[in-house]
C-alpha cells in the first residue's frame, strides 16, 4: 500500500486524554474529557442546544483561561480563544476579538481543543439527539468529524454509502495518529484495515472523540441513532 503522507493540516502537539464519563437520562446528558495544560485533543460536543448543533458558548462548560478551539474549514482553521480574565468576561473570541459565543458547531462536527493556562476538563452537555438519523456532509480531502450521537462508534458502523475505496480514518492517539484504510476492492472484502493489514472494523472511536476522514470525493455520511 502506498504510504500516505499526512499534510500539515493534521499536525498538532501531543495530547493527553484520560478519563471520560457519559451520563444521560431521557433528554439531557454530558460527556467530559481531561486535557493537560497546553495539550491538544480532538473533541466533539455530542449533546446539543438545538437539533442543528450547539453554540460555542454552550459547548464546553468551564475551561481555563486562554483555552483555544480550532475549527477546520477545509483549507485551514478558524481559531477561537476563551478569556476568563483580563476584563473579557468569560467569553469566546475570534482572532479579531469579536465575541464568538454564538458560533455554532454543527451535529457531527469535531474540533481541536488546546487547554489553556491549566489542565482542562471540558464538559460537553445538552440535549441527547433524538432524530432517527443525522446526515453529515463531507468534502473531498480531509474532514474533521465525529459521531453525532453520544455512543462509541465502530469503524464498521460508518455508512459505507459515503465511503470510497482507500478512504482513510486518522484517529488521534495522544502523540500521533493511528491510521485505518477502507479497501472495497483488491480481494480485501470491503473492510477497514490498520497499517499492518489486520482487520480493524471493530476498532471504536470513544464518546466525545473526533476523527479525521480523508475522503476521495465529496458526499454524505448517514449516522443512524443506536439507542
Amino acid at each position: 500500500m502506498k504510504k500516505i503522507v499526512i499534510t500539515a493540516a493534521l499536525v498538532a502537539c501531543a495530547a493527553v486524554v484520560t478519563a471520560q464519563t457519559v451520563t444521560s437520562a431521557n433528554i439531557v446528558g454530558y460527556s467530559k474529557k481531561d486535557v493537560a495544560s497546553a495539550a491538544f485533543s480532538i473533541v466533539s460536543p455530542q449533546f446539543y442546544g438545538a437539533e442543528t448543533g450547539t453554540a460555542l458558548g454552550d459547548a464546553f462548560g468551564t475551561v481555563p483561561d486562554q483555552t483555544v478551539v480550532y475549527v477546520w474549514i477545509g483549507t485551514g482553521y478558524t481559531e477561537y480563544t476563551f478569556y476568563l480574565e483580563d476584563g473579557l468576561g468569560g467569553n469566546w473570541y475570534d482572532q479579531g476579538f469579536a465575541n464568538a459565543n454564538d458560533v455554532v458547531l454543527g451535529q457531527g462536527d469535531a474540533v481541536w481543543l488546546k487547554a489553556g493556562v491549566a489542565a482542562a476538563t471540558p464538559i460537553m452537555a445538552g440535549e441527547v439527539p433524538s432524530a432517527a438519523s443525522v446526515t453529515q456532509s463531507v468534502a473531498a480531502g480531509f474532514n474533521l468529524i465525529a459521531n453525532p450521537y453520544p455512543v462509541a462508534l465502530a469503524l464498521n458502523d460508518l455508512d459505507l454509502n459515503g465511503i470510497s475505496d482507500q478512504d482513510v480514518v486518522y484517529a488521534w492517539n495522544g502523540t500521533g495518529y493511528t491510521e485505518y484504510t477502507y479497501y472495497a476492492e483488491d480481494g480485501l472484502g470491503g473492510n477497514w484495515y490498520d497499517q499492518g493489514f489486520s482487520n480493524a472494523g471493530g476498532v471504536t472511536i470513544p464518546v466525545g472523540d473526533g476523527i479525521w476522514l480523508k475522503s476521495a470525493s465529496a458526499g454524505n455520511l448517514v449516522f443512524n441513532k443506536m439507542y
